[in-house]
């Protein structure tokens, strides 16, 4: 299928959108990296039983204890402000786990968010890309201050990554040889019952 010079054009709202959705994701993933990386730091961890312990473990469990790590002894409130202040501006969970859907001119996405706690509550949202435009600049602002207050460079974060992505990737399982079906027309090893039914 050819795509023409119109077809960009009027999809352009869309693709604007999605351009920006798409940013607001890797600059959350930034984020994520960061904490790990000043949890490394506050551990005294390598790279990689850094992210042996944190892998499976949701990021809302990470920020909470690297807060708690800076909060001990009043070590550093104000980066531990700055954290909840870029995790709040992000609202990164209306964005991730919303149900997504599109209007018919395709210049706008609804996102509908569930939450169910003590109630069960729907909300919805509906973002075009001025809206995903001002929700980055909302985000790379904070996100900018904890980068800036804990130093963590972008060689850095590159380096903690190439270092997790050198550790041996696990072989593949292998696959369980096939058991054949016995034969119906084969002889069967099962022992008839004397008359009686007795053995």
């Amino acid at each position: 299928m050819e795509i023409t010079e119109k077809d960009v054009e009027s999809h352009m709202p869309r693709i604007l959108v999605l351009a920006n959705y798409g940013n607001f994701l890797i600059l959350w993933s930034r984020f994520e990296l960061i904490v790990e990386v000043a949890l490394m730091r506050e551990l005294g961890l390598k790279p990689l039983q850094n992210s042996v312990v944190f892998a499976s473990i949701p990021f809302e469990a990470k920020l909470c204890i690297l807060q708690s790590l800076l909060t001990l002894d009043d070590k550093d409130s104000t980066g531990a402000n700055l954290l909840a202040d870029a995790r709040q501006a992000a609202e990164r969970n209306g964005f991730i786990h919303s149900v997504i859907s599109e209007d018919e001119p395709f210049t706008r996405f609804k996102f509908v968010r569930r939450e169910v706690k003590r109630n069960y509550t729907v909300s919805a949202k509906e973002i075009d890309f001025e809206a995903m435009d001002a929700h980055l600049a909302g985000f790379t602002t904070p996100f900018e201050a904890v980068e800036a207050h804990f130093g963590v460079s972008v060689p850095e974060i590159e380096a903690y990554t190439q270092e997790i992505e050198s550790h041996p990737r696990a072989p593949a399982p292998r696959a369980k040889p096939r058991r054949e079906a016995r034969s119906s027309s084969g002889p069967s090893k099962r022992k008839s019952l004397p008359k009686g039914g007795r053995p």
